[in-house]
């Protein structure tokens, strides 16, 4: 597969420790219109930009 063709993910670190759950920071990525596209917690922090399964336009 060509680079311009692979996936972008964007990986955000929002301090959470791995190996323990509960009272940790969360986030949720909105498109410009306000719309959620993806909630984001210590064993999911990531965003897909590009490729398959992006969202329309993220913020």
């Amino acid at each position: 597969m060509p680079a311009s063709d692979r996936p972008v993910e964007l990986v955000l670190d929002l301090g959470c420790f791995d190996h323990s759950v509960g009272g940790h920071c969360e986030g949720l990525v909105y498109r410009p219109d306000g719309v959620p596209v993806k909630a984001l917690h210590p064993r999911n922090g990531w965003v897909r930009l590009t490729g398959p399964g992006r969202p329309a336009r993220t913020t």
